[in-house]
């Protein structure tokens, strides 16, 4: 935490002030106070008042993995702006941060150390699941196949053991179940930041509660998770098909030995391709 504004006010001063004055100092949220406390009998006579206003910057830091692109492109369009509360930074490795009030882990894939919780006041991360059930991995995804469409979102403390921090917020975002891979990540971003943001408008009054009740947990999901029944429907198969990833992870199924990949796109998502043509194409055109 920084202090970086401090503004006084003077007025009129007297020679000498016959009795007792005193200052108290009171602390207030962000604004740290002197304020007077006199006493005496009044006369000709005048007092200096000094007010003193110390209000703080709290270092806020987004801890993000570059390998998850999608966290860090809808982080730069949210644009967390610096101003006299917060000062905002991202970073892509934890060995770069210390000291700092609040640092949001979002989608970090590297182990981090009990000495890396201790350097700053909270580590913080965004985990949707109705916790204590839901730990672990891919939480959205399994859900989805699941068929839920309320997905609950916690804001929890980064602990040693996996999803077990007091949690600090909690969201909803729905699905109406027809969005695909990528609308789906732009529902989750968006309850994402919104819980960051409903976090950082209370902050530093904040309050957690513990987790209470049985934990469950969510196992990695892996390539061949997206792996097609092709003795089910595609209704049946609908969720696995939406949740998959057509760049990275798409959906595939085994047919006679060989596999085929299947990528699953929304008709009025489509760009179609228009091709101009020009004199030189038309001549290896004619030519060909």
């Amino acid at each position: 935490m920084d202090s970086v504004y401090l503004a006084t006010l003077v007025a009129a001063h007297t020679p000498y002030w016959p009795g007792y004055l005193g200052f108290r100092l009171y602390w207030n949220a962000d604004i740290l106070t002197l304020k007077e406390e006199r006493s005496g009998t009044p006369g000709n006579r005048t007092l200096t008042i000094t007010y003193i206003y110390i209000i703080m910057s709290y270092k806020i830091g987004f801890l993000i993995d570059k390998t998850n692109d999608w966290i860090e492109k809808f982080l730069k369009k949210e644009n967390f702006k610096n101003n006299s509360k917060y000062k905002f930074k991202i970073f892509d490795n934890h060995l770069k941060i210390k000291n700092y009030d609040v640092v949001f882990i979002l989608g970090y894939t590297r182990i981090l150390d009990k000495n890396f919780l201790k350097k700053s006041k909270y580590n913080l991360v965004v985990h949707e699941s109705n916790l204590p059930k839901g730990k672990g991995f891919a939480p959205v995804q399994w859900q989805i196949l699941k068929n839920k469409k309320n997905i609950p979102v916690c804001l929890i403390k980064a602990e040693d053991k996996v999803d077990s921090g007091e949690i600090f917020e909690k969201i909803f975002f729905k699905l109406d179940g027809t969005e695909l891979h990528d609308e789906i990540r732009k529902k989750q971003a968006k309850a994402t930041f919104n819980i960051i943001k409903r976090f950082l408008k209370k902050f530093p009054k904040i309050f957690s509660k513990k987790q209470v009740g049985k934990s469950t947990f969510y196992r990695r999901r892996y390539p061949k998770n997206n792996l097609l029944n092709i003795n089910k429907s595609i209704k049946e198969n609908f969720n696995l098909l939406r949740i998959g990833n057509n760049e990275l992870f798409p959906s595939h199924f085994y047919y006679k030995s060989i596999k085929y990949i299947i990528k699953i796109f929304k008709e009025d998502k489509l760009k179609w391709l228009i091709i101009v043509p020009t004199k030189s194409s038309m001549k290896n055109f004619k030519n060909y």
